[in-house]
């Protein structure tokens, strides 16, 4: 594969190079190594994950879209790299990890935090709701926040209440298939603006977290 070639300060990135920031794997063949490092630079630095921006010129464009089609190139081998260095950097840590998504994925290392939004209102393992349930929760502080400005509407402020609790949510019957666990228990924190604003419409901000 022609192309430039990269570089880890003045060093080309081989097979053996995976303490290289931008190395992603070598797939069995270090040119394919190379390509992925530059691929990474490059969306890196231009912020974008279209092929033709990331290339620059044609030459380049063809360059990374050969190295994605390429049957050796693996998504689980990049996950492994990436994950290995994630793990180097994060020992010793606690680390947040922070997803718009409602899957339950209880199996994590112990020093693993993880924070998701509760976008819907889920069945409780005693048959309640969890929304329902949050909003009996005794207040444990009101501050104001900023919302920023969107289309029609205005930049303000907004005074919320802060609860919080201790839940076990039910295994949504949708994920029996994917989830083997019937129950996972977390801290859910519930946040809604105040009473006026929410009978003109507003939504509250629910999160839960899971230690």
């Amino acid at each position: 594969m022609a192309g430039k070639q990269p570089t880890n300060g003045n060093q080309p990135v081989t097979t053996s190079d995976a303490s290289n920031p931008h190395y992603v794997g070598d797939f069995g063949d270090e040119r394919l190594a190379e390509v992925g490092a530059d691929l990474l630079r490059a969306l890196e630095e231009k912020r974008t994950v279209v092929v033709k921006r990331l290339g620059g010129t044609r030459a380049e464009e063809i360059r990374y879209g050969r190295f994605l089609k390429n049957e050796n190139v693996t998504h689980q081998e990049i996950l492994d790299v990436e994950g290995r260095r994630v793990g180097r950097r994060v020992k010793g840590r606690d680390v947040l990890a922070i997803q718009d998504t409602t899957e339950m994925r209880p199996a994590r290392p112990a020093n693993v935090h993880l924070l998701t939004r509760a976008s819907q209102n889920r069945c409780l393992a005693n048959g309640d709701y969890l929304f329902e349930t949050m909003k009996k929760k005794p207040v444990v502080c009101r501050y104001m926040i900023d919302i920023p400005q969107k289309i029609k509407r205005k930049a303000r402020q907004a005074k919320v209440a802060l609860r919080y609790g201790v839940v076990e949510l039910r295994r949504p019957t949708t994920s029996r298939k994917t989830c083997d666990v019937p129950t996972v228990r977390l801290t859910a924190v519930f946040c809604r603006r105040n009473q006026s604003a929410a009978r003109r419409g507003s939504r509250a901000v629910d999160v839960a977290y899971n230690p």
